[in-house]
């Protein structure tokens, strides 16, 4: 297994793979004034969610994508956001194959972006997780992200409410 830095002949190989999610859980928010409130619930039933990636490969100032494969074979990888006035390191997408999950590709994609954050002299990382995306949260949590914060209006669409929220986690140097 290996990480690397992005190619351009990743792209096709990633805009062909079927990036998704399936949860049971999520949490639940609630406001009171100035207090929020976040509850584990079980959902009524089990969602599968597809989702595209930011701008894989496109050579953003401050965007990278990490490659992770095995036997030459590409089961994963991770865009970032390097933001060089506030020297924060933002994870924008982390995606492992089906096949590939629980084994700790996700956690390794996560140790490179520690890394690479370090090496750029950052103070942290962020990023951002929907609501209903309990592995991405779990792989968060056991990483040493921390939950610090609620987006409540990230995934509004057409200014109706949602009960889908982004929660942001931050690990910090």
């Amino acid at each position: 297994m290996k990480i690397r830095e992005f190619l351009p002949g990743d792209r096709e190989v990633i805009q062909r793979t079927p990036c998704e999610y399936v949860s049971e859980v999520y949490f639940h928010l609630t406001k009171d004034g100035w207090n929020y409130f976040l509850e584990e619930r079980l959902l009524d039933e089990k969602i599968q969610k597809e989702y595209t990636p930011y701008s894989i490969g496109k050579n953003n100032e401050g965007q990278m994508t990490f490659i992770i494969e095995e036997q030459d074979q590409l089961i994963g990888y991770m865009e970032m956001a390097y933001d060089q006035h506030r020297k924060l390191l933002q994870i924008l997408n982390i995606y492992v194959t089906k096949e590939q999950r629980k084994k700790g590709r996700g956690k390794t994609l996560l140790k490179a972006s520690k890394g690479y954050a370090r090496f750029n002299k950052a103070r942290g990382i962020l990023m951002e997780i929907p609501n209903d995306n309990y592995p991405a949260i779990q792989l968060a949590l056991k990483a040493g992200f921390e939950f610090t914060g609620i987006d409540e209006i990230c995934y509004r669409r057409d200014g109706h409410k949602s009960q889908e929220v982004g929660l942001r986690f931050t690990f910090h140097f």
